[in-house]
């Protein structure tokens, strides 16, 4: 196992400096429901209007809250990923930078569910496990909707086509246009799954 397992990204750093501001005898209550839906791919650990009261009762923004769920569902992932004991867990997070007292509520959290999570993923991936096979793209160009105006707006287009699962056995196409701005916020999120993924291959 790599001990270095949690990359400090420039989106990790983000999440633990709005973390480490989270009241810390809410803080668990938040670890609880995130490892409760870990493992679904079918449903969000928060819906929408319960997102929109976490942002009342703790202080913090829409963005800011989904970032943090983001985060600490990752951290928990990985930790399922490398069968990492709670010892090792607090570790690697206090070298991110979270504070001790976060630190060891996410030890506490998975020392207390971290079998249950990783059974609960394995047979989730078992029953939803769906791939990418194969992507195509092109390049459109827009013209402004001015008439007067020469502007040409580029995009791209993307096509995934996605395995069957043993729910759904079709396999399926989805389309994907990204502006500029947008494509280079998706290459940005590739990139840090690159880092992860490389950190985990050394």
């Amino acid at each position: 196992m790599n001990s270095e397992f949690i990359v400090e990204t420039e989106q990790i750093k983000r999440a633990v400096d709005i973390i480490n501001r989270i009241d810390t005898e809410r803080f668990p209550l938040l670890l609880q429901r995130i490892a409760l839906k870990i493992h679904s791919q079918t449903e969000a650990s928060f819906k929408q209007d319960e997102i929109e009261k976490l942002e009342k009762s703790l202080d913090l923004s829409n963005e800011e809250i989904v970032l943090v769920i983001e985060i600490l569902e990752f951290i928990f992932l990985q930790s399922a990923y490398e069968l990492v004991k709670p010892g090792v867990l607090f570790t690697q997070l206090t070298k991110i930078r979270l504070n001790e007292d976060k630190a060891n509520s996410i030890g506490e959290t998975w020392k207390e569910q971290g079998k249950e999570i990783i059974e609960r993923i394995r047979q989730s991936k078992a029953i939803f496990s769906r791939r990418l096979k194969n992507i195509k793209w092109r390049l459109n160009i827009q013209l402004a909707s001015d008439l007067k105006s020469k502007q040409k707006i580029p995009n791209a287009l993307f096509e995934f086509n996605i395995s069957g699962s043993s729910t759904q056995p079709n396999d399926q196409s989805v389309q994907v246009e990204f502006n500029r701005d947008q494509l280079y916020d998706f290459f940005l999120k590739l990139e840090t799954i690159q880092k992860q993924i490389d950190s985990l291959s050394k």
